[in-house]
């Protein structure tokens, strides 16, 4: 296992590998809920959208709802996974370009109902 990330509700931990596939577990039973399997790939081709990772995964992140889960490692692409699919964890959407590590920003409302909505986070 190269990461881990826990969903905030508590109830789901995703973890993923060199293997390149993605795991998704239930932490009050411990069971293996579903996986995304690593795709095959062909040499010295590189699909736009591969449909999965074609090797390590080193990052994951999920979004605070618990949706959507980022992926990232060693075959240059960026996955966005749909976890609460009826199938599963499934593929949303590839981007090329490595990454050694993702995180998933979404916007935030304060009482007035203006959004801030920052892509860099921010360490004085």
């Amino acid at each position: 296992m190269t990461t881990a990330v826990a969903s905030e509700d508590g109830k789901s931990l995703y973890t993923a590998g060199k293997e390149g596939s993605i795991i998704k577990w239930d932490l009050c039973t411990g069971k293996k809920l579903s996986v995304a399997y690593k795709q095959r790939s062909v040499k010295g081709k590189q699909k736009a959208d591969p449909g999965g990772h074609t090797d390590e995964i080193w990052t994951l992140a999920l979004s605070s709802d618990g949706k959507y889960l980022a992926s990232g490692g060693m075959d240059c692409v960026i996955g966005v996974w749909d976890v609460e699919s009826t199938d599963g964890i499934s593929w949303v959407k590839g981007f090329t370009g490595h990454r050694d590590s993702i995180s998933v920003s979404v916007p935030t409302f304060d009482l007035s109902g203006s959004a801030n909505v920052s892509p860099v986070s921010r360490i004085p």
